[in-house]
């Protein structure tokens, strides 16, 4: 496990929590730290002895892409072990067939069943038969014979053998054939119990053994069995007969859920089979898992799927639990639309709608499970766009504009899209931006903002408006509303010093008649200008000999020997004129 930032780059002391399935086990146990590389890792999985799925489960509270599933299966080993399953201690009159099998289990190390293996059957003492006399394990590992006991009475075996990894193995079961014995077992209680899987039921299986008359029999040896592995009978795998022919036993059921038998037989006539119900343990808040995926969302768009497995104390899967799914934060959760089903799985979704880790966590028939599982959920598309500082601005001449022109950016849920990209361009005016025409992502807040926008110098100002009123252009993604952005920066003219101290005034104050085209005795005082009528405040388009006298110079009026003003002057004083003169 890896843990990193927004980044990609990986962040140390990150606390990881560790679970692994039953059977399994790990180390180290517990809780991990990442280290300097981000990384926290186990130093060993050892699996469970039984063939299947394994899983260890590495969580981390509000980090994307927790919790994260590592799955391994367990495969079944070579042969090892024979042992018997059914069918020992077996009693019948000679010369008959038993009408009890001999069964046998080819298993690996872990117990699991072996298929494929060949058994080879044998009479070992008391004559008779075994038929067939070679057989093959199925599935679960198991191989079977019937034996046909001699003509005499007496006490006989029959031998499975096998070819194992390991070399031979053979195991041997007892026979007794007898002049008269069992014709029939029959069961008198404990049939068709209900209890929960690992646990001892409280009725005891009870048989009654009987010869060819329906005579009780006594001293007669019961073997009982059971198909699941994991069951036994904590009073013994053999009873004998009481004087009225009752053999009892006590059956603890197997840790698998659901229905469970288990035999009681004598050889000659067909075994009692009982079975029972194995009902789920209270749900176990720590076995229990819940995972979500894919752990990183886009808010409002495809939703996370929620999976909850439950498990009993033993480990056990658990169908027809209720499962009730939550969130610490907003947005949109699916309940799973029916119980845990066979395999324990109730499946429900999450919908985010606000960005940010949401922690999703399960209850269980009322039982909250330990584990919780996080869906990061990021911003969606960019949707709106607004401007985050005023959209216009007056600044002097040669000054930089502030606060620099800034848009937030978000999705159709209001949260910042992170990166977003906007890109501001110049539409007019002589400025500088930095970046220069650019892209800029936009921050976690979704703010983008440019660096600098300088407006240019009185120096460069050029013919008309272009050098006063500036003109910037914000555009994020196409389609957000509020998409483009326009933002305004006026220079701003002053009489001092834009006015007064421009060169070209003495220039032009040599340059007319006594009967003047400019101030009275070369007074280029703000009041003098204003008051002989030289500017008119807030207009800049007249331009007659007798209104804004001092724009009229470039008309070409007579008397002015001065030439033409340059452009710049002229944008100046239209400028400065435009703002109504202002004095300072």
């Amino acid at each position: 496990m890896r843990a990193i930032d927004q980044s990609g780059n990986p962040v140390s002391g990150v606390s990881v929590s560790i679970t692994a399935s039953p059977g399994s086990v790990v180390t180290p146990t517990g809780t991990l730290t990442t280290g300097g590389d981000g990384i926290a890792g186990l130093t060993s999985w050892t699996l469970r002895p039984a063939s299947g799925d394994n899983t260890v489960i590495a969580s981390s509270a509000g980090l994307a892409g927790s919790p994260i599933t590592f799955t391994a299966t367990g495969q079944v080993g070579p042969p090892t072990q024979l042992v018997k399953q059914s069918g020992d201690n077996l009693t019948g009159l000679v010369g008959a067939t038993l009408g009890t099998p001999h069964v046998v289990r080819v298993a690996d190390a872990g117990g699991n069943g072996v298929a494929g293996v060949t058994v080879n059957w044998a009479v070992g003492a008391g004559g008779g038969s075994v038929a067939p006399g070679t057989t093959v394990t199925d599935g679960n590992g198991l191989a079977q014979a019937t034996r046909t006991l001699g003509g005499v009475a007496g006490n006989g075996t029959t031998i499975a053998s096998a070819n194992l990894s390991g070399g031979p193995a053979s195991v041997s079961f007892a026979v007794t054939g007898a002049a008269a014995g069992p014709a029939q077992i029959v069961k008198v209680d404990g049939d068709t119990q209900t209890g929960e899987a690992g646990s001892t039921l409280p009725t005891a299986l009870a048989v009654r053994v009987l010869d060819a008359t329906s005579a009780p029999l006594q001293n007669v040896t019961v073997s009982w069995t059971t198909t699941d592995p994991t069951g036994s009978f904590p009073s013994g795998a053999t009873s004998t007969t009481d004087a009225t022919g009752l053999a009892t036993a006590t059956w603890r059921l197997g840790g698998t859920v659901g229905t469970q038998t288990a035999q009681a037989a004598v050889g000659g006539p067909a075994p009692a089979v009982f079975s029972a119900t194995a009902t789920p343990g209270p749900i176990s808040p720590t076995l229990s898992t819940i995972t979500a995926s894919p752990g990183a969302i886009a808010a409002g768009v495809n939703p996370a799927s929620v999976v909850v497995t439950v498990r009993d104390g033993a480990g056990s899967l658990v169908s027809g639990a209720t499962v009730v799914l939550s969130a610490d934060g907003p947005g949109i959760v699916t309940q799973p639309g029916s119980p845990t089903n066979a395999s324990g799985v109730a499946s429900g979704q999450f919908r985010g709608t606000i960005s940010g880790p949401k922690v999703i966590s399960a209850t269980v028939n009322g039982v909250l499970l330990d584990q919780t599982a996080t869906v990061h959920v990021d911003p969606g598309a960019p949707a709106v766009v607004t401007a985050e500082t005023s959209q216009s601005f007056d600044v002097r001449f040669g000054q930089n504009v502030t606060p620099t022109p800034a848009v937030k950016v978000v999705d159709a849920f209001g949260n910042p899209t992170v990166g977003a990209p906007v890109t501001f361009s110049v539409a007019s005016g002589a400025t500088t931006l930095t970046p220069t025409v650019g892209t800029v992502a936009a921050d976690a807040t979704g703010v983008a903002r440019l660096t600098n926008w300088l407006i240019r110098a009185v120096g460069t100002a050029t013919l008309g408006t272009l050098n006063v009123h500036n003109q910037l252009v914000a555009t994020v993604v196409q389609g957000a509303t509020g998409s483009p952005i326009n933002f305004a920066g006026t220079a701003q003219v002053k009489y001092s010093p834009d006015i007064a101290n421009v060169t070209f005034l003495p220039d032009f104050n040599g340059g007319c008649s006594a009967t003047g085209c400019h101030p009275n005795n070369g007074d280029l005082s703000y009041a003098n200008i204003i008051a002989s009528g030289w500017v008119i405040p807030g207009d800049s388009v007249t331009r007659t000999s007798t209104q804004n006298r001092l724009l009229a110079k470039i008309s070409g009026a007579t008397g002015h020997s001065g030439g033409t003003w340059p452009a710049n002057v002229v944008t100046l004083f239209a400028a400065w004129v435009k703002q109504n003169a202002p004095p300072n």
